[in-house]
């Protein structure tokens, strides 16, 4: 990524400086990591003089010379000529003679659409990036054939995004001081490295770091930060509050060029199609239609969102930060947890124990310090804003529309020990804390009370606190059934299991621990993928003597209850009726968990169990738990505190800090802090959802089908790909027969089938599948994948998906069903008609029964009988547009050869 950057930042520099301009000194140390390469001949060195010697040196390493016009002139000794195979396999049966096979593969003038020609305009581009699309597919495959198939091969157009500006010299010190600023991760080039980066890129004004950070100071500063000092004499420490004014904060969220005409200003009631009311989003929920009606019709309820969570900074965990992060329910949910969407508004200082000032670890007079610091810096960060919250204030967007607004508190969100921090009493205890949440408007209301903002939590509720916890005690329920012994055996095999299934699914992300063991260091995410295969990992371990088995349907209905609440009804919000089914399965699951693992000190009556009680009333108060999760806010915890720690120098830490907070706010506003190339994968989803078709990736390695065949084995003149795909012998004949319009399960001569202009096929490593169905019932893009050596491991990937089929007939008309399919190649080819055709390659598995306690579908390879007679697993050619979506299989593992639908899929 840095040697990407360095080549577009610095051009005029010869490959020799832009090598150097890899390093961080002279003596090797590069930026990205890894040696100095050679741009020409990819050779590795371990100092730029070994480099510059390769270079130079006679006979050395040369670029090829040029042409007046530009061409390169080939080298004078030609290369060995090989004779090319006298062989087509799309033209006969397998082992005649005939034409040779050509080279390239190359679309067909005539068959170019009016698409093609409309999008390739007259830009030199448009001759060398290779981007068409092909014919309708014929409606001929027995697997629901789609017309209107697309094929796209989408070049590489890495490169840093450009700034507008005049003047060319000021242009690129933007861009040099964004790099700058984004290195190492967001935490920027030491001050050292600048200098000597900067030493030789030779940019106007920008001589060292000095220069840099003159550049930052003077761009338009964020306003509103000030510093104060919360300590009293009887602390014995300073208590420093860096905050910015809440007001400003509101001004600028409000104004962000991103929300302009994006901004959520009335409530709505949802209905359903019986009359039922839906809670979706913020603004359909009970709270804030009931808010809206304590103002003027004609204004807006401004809906507030508090974050705050202790992070820790150093491994140790004494160095921690209390950072608060401002954002608003007013802002759609898909942009409030970009960087756009909320805003840094203050450190909170932590009290340290004193015990010499009365303020011992542990004793209750530091607990009672450390909250009433807390409820002052709020009322610090929020006093300005406060004032307005019984007159309203006029905030104007991005386009200057100008509204009126009332500042409310929708959201605190926190883990469970802040929110009872935030939810202190007068009469806590013998000295009262004012808390810094009340008497702000609809406060006095039943739904607007400042106790219900402080919402039950998804994250740190159940990803944090039940699933881990119903984890831990399955390892006592089986050294209490089996004993010590037996116990930890099957608690080893369920483990063993469960990190067998990991890079299963592109988006599923398992720890690397034993998940029946627990560990304070998994992510929430992590947790919740863990529930996600816990069920296949348990199913069949823990069954009783007696063939009982109480843990598969204790985290299925687990799951079940899980995806209810907080998945399956995102897309269409939950009803009264939703929410009463999810309490009533709730307490099912609560009695099933106190009756075959009553092993929890204090009977499963813990907080966090019990606030699950009211999580429903929090869906039908305030929307949606996606609303008000602590998830889009954790990655704040990155740029708020982790990077700006680690770029300080631990003097002073927190103004530091604060300074590179407001440096990359600064360079943001300034729209100069935006330095991404555009990834290839990016590009081909962005382009196969605009498009609304599956789209193939940029092409691959050629394949000759003569050298796939079964009479090229018996020659001895196989494919090297055969060697990773064994299976790909099949291809020649399934291909043909499909473009035949094969009728599933026939079988055919190969020389009655059609043929085909080229006996070479393209392999594509990646395939977008424009409009997936989620869990959720949403629509995403999704990247499959058909790559034998992926990754930096070289690990095989090949996706499994939902295919468009058709079922038996009913009342005279098929019915459409899923099959389900594993991709072993995807490629393109041209067809007998001399067409451009995209496919996919795959192995097709097969229903099968019965279902066990995990209650899912059961797949196995379905077979068929193979040319000798002797039975094989059925590979077909399918078009790309049958491709529905990812589908998550995973091996069962008590049965060799069958696998499992995942039924309680969370990604």
């Amino acid at each position: 990524m840095v040697n990407h950057f360095i080549d577009n930042l610095f051009p005029h520099l010869s490959p020799t400086r832009r090598a150097v301009a890899r390093t961080t000194n002279g003596q090797g140390s590069p930026l990205g990591g890894g040696r100095i390469v050679c741009r020409r001949c990819k050779r590795k060195f371990v100092s730029f003089q070994q480099l510059t010697n390769h270079q130079r040196k006679e006979g050395g390493c040369t670029p090829p010379r040029s042409t007046a016009s530009g061409t390169a002139v080939a080298s004078s000794t030609p290369p060995p000529s090989s004779p090319l195979r006298q062989f087509n396999a799309f033209d006969a049966p397998l082992g005649h003679s005939l034409s040779p096979v050509p080279d390239s593969l190359t679309p067909p003038q005539n068959h170019t659409s009016s698409q093609d020609a409309a999008g390739a305009g007259n830009s030199e581009e448009a001759d060398t990036s290779y981007h068409h699309l092909i014919s309708p597919e014929p409606r001929t495959s027995a697997v629901g054939q789609q017309v209107g198939a697309r094929f796209e091969q989408i070049p590489c157009r890495d490169g840093p995004s450009t700034f507008a500006s005049e003047d060319p010299e000021e242009e690129k010190r933007q861009e040099v001081v964004a790099f700058i600023k984004n290195c190492n991760g967001g935490k920027g080039l030491s001050r050292k490295d600048q200098n000597w980066l900067l030493s030789f890129a030779e940019v106007p004004g920008l001589e060292s770091d000095k220069d840099v950070q003159k550049h930052i100071d003077a761009l338009p500063k964020p306003e509103g930060w000030s510093r104060i000092n919360l300590a009293d004499p009887t602390d014995g420490q300073d208590l420093f509050l860096d905050y910015c004014d809440a007001y400003t904060a509101v001004l600028d969220l409000w104004r962000d060029p991103i929300h302009a005409g994006k901004l959520i200003l009335k409530p709505r009631v949802l209905r359903g199609r019986n009359g039922e009311r839906r809670y979706k989003e913020a603004h359909t929920s009970v709270w804030w239609n009931e808010m809206q009606k304590l103002i003027p019709a004609s204004d807006t309820v401004l809906a507030l969102i508090l974050y705050s969570d202790g992070t820790p900074l150093s491994l140790s965990g004494r160095l921690k930060v209390r950072p608060v992060i401002l954002s608003l329910a007013n802002i759609p949910k898909e942009l409030r947890g970009k960087l756009s969407g909320w805003v840094l508004v203050g450190y909170i200082p932590y009290v340290e124990p004193r015990p010499e000032f009365s303020l011992a670890e542990g004793s209750e007079a530091l607990r009672l310090r450390q909250l009433q610091i807390w409820h002052d810096s709020y009322r610090k960060i929020l006093e300005r804003l406060k004032l307005y919250t019984l007159t309203g204030m006029e905030v104007e967007d991005a386009n200057g529309v100008k509204t009126t607004v009332w500042p409310m508190i929708y959201a605190v969100v926190t883990d469970w020990q802040e929110g009872c921090v935030a939810a202190v009493l007068k009469g806590w205890s013998a000295n009262p804390v004012e808390n810094a949440l009340w008497d702000w408007k609809g406060g006095n209301t039943k739904s607007g009370n400042v106790y219900r903002s402080i919402l039950p939590e998804i994250m740190h509720q159940l990803d944090h606190g039940v699933v881990p916890m119903l984890f831990e005690l399955v390892g006592n329920y089986a050294k209490d059934k089996f004993g010590a012994k037996e116990g930890n055996k099957r608690l080893a095999l369920a483990n063993k299991r469960f990190l067998s299934f990991r890079n299963t699914h592109p988006g599923l992300r398992l720890p690397n621990i034993d998940f029946l063991g627990g560990s304070s260091f998994v992510t929430a995410f992590e947790h919740r993928h863990s529930l996600s295969v816990a069920v296949y990992a348990v199913v069949g371990v823990f069954t009783l003597p007696n063939g009982r088995d109480e843990i598969t349907p204790l985290f299925r209905d687990f799951a079940d209850v899980y995806l209810d609440f907080a998945v399956r009804h995102k897309s269409r919000g939950h009803t009264d009726a939703s929410l009463a089914k999810v309490d009533a399965d709730w307490d099912k699951v609560l009695a099933k968990m106190k009756r075959i693992l009553p092993y929890q000190a204090s009977g499963w009556g813990t907080s966090k169990v019990h606030t699950n009680a009211h999580s429903t009333e929090s869906v039908s108060l305030k929307g949606l738990p996606g609303e008000y999760s602590a998830d889009n806010y954790e990655s704040s915890h990155k740029r708020t505190a982790k990077n700006p720690f680690r770029a300080s120098n631990k003097n002073h830490m927190q103004l530091q800090m604060v300074k590179h907070v407001t440096d990359r706010l600064a360079l943001r506003k300034a729209g100069k802090d935006y330095f991404v190339p555009t990834q290839k994968e990016t590009a081909l989803r962005k382009r196969a959802r605009d498009q609304k078709t599956n789209l193939l990736s940029v092409k691959g390695r050629p394949l000759r089908l003569f050298r796939l065949s079964r009479q090229s084995l018996r020659d001895g003149n196989r494919d090297p790909a055969l060697l990773a795909q064994p299976e790909l012998v099949h291809l020649e004949r399934v291909l043909r027969s499909h473009l035949g319009g094969n009728p599933r399960g026939t079988r055919a001569l190969l020389a009655n089938l059609p043929t085909v202009q080229d006996a070479k096929v393209i392999r594509h490593m990646t395939l977008a599948i424009a409009r997936a169905r989620q869990p959720d019932g949403s629509l995403k893009t999704e990247l499959a994948r058909a790559n034998p050596c992926f990754g930096q491991n070289k690990r095989p990937v090949f996706s499994s998906v939902v295919v468009d089929g058709v079922g038996p007939e009913r009342r005279g008309r098929l019915e459409r069903t899923d099959w389900y399919a594993q991709l072993r190649l995807l490629f393109s080819c041209v067809d007998h008609r001399g067409r451009k055709r995209a496919y996919a390659f795959v192995k097709w598995y097969q229903k099968t029964g019965p279902q066990d306690g995990t209650r899912s579908v059961r797949l196995k390879w379905e077979m068929v009988n193979g040319p000798n007679g002797v039975e094989q697993v059925r590979y077909d050619v399918i078009g790309l547009q049958t491709i529905k979506r990812l589908e998550h299989i995973l091996p069962d593992p008590n049965n060799e050869g069958m696998f499992y639908v995942n039924e309680t899929r969370l990604v």
